[in-house]
């Protein structure tokens, strides 16, 4: 197939464009994103481009000078920006920069897709790169052909194809002199190792570690799909049932914990497999109250039954004043707690001249259990009562002078049970 069917098939098979979409083009000058920015303007798409000068090579000011040149002689749109002159300091600085300013022109100009210029060989040393690293099926699927709202038509296209393309076109480009420099890891493979590994073992190595690549995604597509169902079948409140969680294949199983993982650290990256095997011991000694830490001030840990991942508690502890009659916040929750003369709720009495506050347990705290006769450490009572323990220190406790008249809407202290007093109240806990 030539480049251009190539990527036409790429941009169908994947959906990546339909005809009125606006398509920005991550636009550097160099063989790869000339190509892509000619065929997707010769296709008849709206495309925009657009070109970061991150200003860390002698060189950057000739490649956003070639960048508009180009542009202006095809009326093509043209965007760019220039980055503070030592600001950026590594390739990552430099990634994190480039998608950034994509992100603002494409939110300033309504555009609905972003194509950046990734080609098959970039696939390929990535699957390697992670291969040598050690990475599960998810690091051996190469770049994804579409990413929510970046698309890689070119993704199917070798270098030498794209450099044929722009050669037999009479297409232009600049050529980046740090790319054939090895001071980073990607260079010293593509320029050194992988001409020895075609040479010595396979010269079809970047058909067969990118088309390899295409087939492990179907294999991860399918686990993540039925992970996800198994997810939701199993999951408990914040966490998940922890016997139906060892009934799963570990191969679904270890897709539950990254899926628990991104539910828990927003935007975070994959868990480490070290830290995927260390919950699934924490998980078959089934023993509540046992916790670990995971990265990002994150712990797992086991009650009653169920697995959590969740983020270390800040200090939560509160404390307020409180009246008959009137609904008062609880801090660092979703609800409020109400005295009043009817509703639904735990019964309690009171003489009227009490002094209330409510607030969260302290140590040495101790009531005495209505209806089971002497008194209780709050701390035993919330085991005996196998309260979770990442809710304990969230958990409100009424305070009547001085003395401990309700912990929470769950059981009242015998003193001020209902009908002990002159007159009946209930104590509800709602949503705000």
């Amino acid at each position: 197939m030539s480049v251009e069917e190539l990527v036409r098939s790429s941009i169908v098979r994947y959906n990546m464009l339909s005809a009125d979409d606006k398509v920005l083009v991550g636009f550097s000058g160099g063989s790869d994103s000339v190509c892509l920015l000619s065929l997707l303007y010769e296709m008849g798409y709206d495309v925009m481009a657009a070109h970061l000068n991150h200003n860390m090579r002698d060189t950057a000011l000739r490649d956003l000078k070639f960048c508009e040149s180009f542009c202006r002689e095809r009326n093509i749109p043209f965007v760019s920006k220039t980055a503070e002159k030592g600001k950026l300091k590594s390739e990552a600085d430099a990634r994190e920069a480039r998608y950034r300013f994509f992100a603002e022109v494409m939110e300033k100009h309504s555009i609905d897709r972003l194509a950046t210029a990734h080609n098959k060989n970039d696939s390929a040393e990535t699957v390697l790169l992670h291969l040598l690293r050690g990475a599960s099926t998810d690091g051996l699927c190469g770049i994804s052909p579409a990413d929510k709202n970046v698309i890689r038509p070119l993704i199917f296209v070798k270098k030498s194809e794209i450099v044929g393309y722009c050669e037999n076109n009479g297409l232009s480009y600049v050529t980046d002199e740090t790319n054939f420099q090895d001071k980073y890891t990607r260079n010293k493979l593509r320029n050194r190792y992988m001409p020895m590994l075609c040479e010595e073992f396979n010269p079809r190595l970047t058909d067969t570690l990118a088309d390899n690549a295409v087939v492990m995604s179907y294999d991860r597509d399918f686990l993540l799909k039925t992970a996800k169902k198994a997810y939701d079948d199993i999951k408990i409140k914040s966490g998940i049932d922890l016997r139906m969680f060892l009934e799963l294949d570990r191969a679904i199983g270890s897709r539950v914990i990254e899926l628990m993982w991104k539910d828990t650290v927003e935007g975070g990256q994959n868990l480490p497999q070290k830290y995927v095997d260390d919950i699934y011991l924490l998980a078959k000694r089934q023993q509540s109250g046992k916790s670990i830490d995971l990265p990002k001030s994150v712990i797992a840990r086991i009650e009653y039954g169920v697995l959590y991942l969740e983020k270390k508690s800040a200090d939560t502890s509160y404390e307020a004043k409180f009246e008959i009659g009137k609904w008062c916040d609880l801090p660092e929750t979703d609800s409020k707690i109400g005295i009043f003369e009817t509703g639904k709720g735990l019964k309690l009495s009171f003489d009227g001249d009490e002094k209330l506050l409510v607030r969260t347990r302290k140590t040495g705290d101790k009531f005495s259990p209505a209806g089971l006769g002497g008194s209780k450490s709050i701390s035993d009572f919330f085991t005996d009562s196998k309260i979770p323990a990442a809710e304990r220190d969230r958990l409100p406790l009424l305070i009547a002078d001085g003395k401990i008249a309700a912990v929470a809407d769950i059981r009242a202290d015998d003193d001020f049970a209902g009908g002990k007093r002159k007159k009946n109240y209930v104590l509800i806990i709602a949503k705000k």
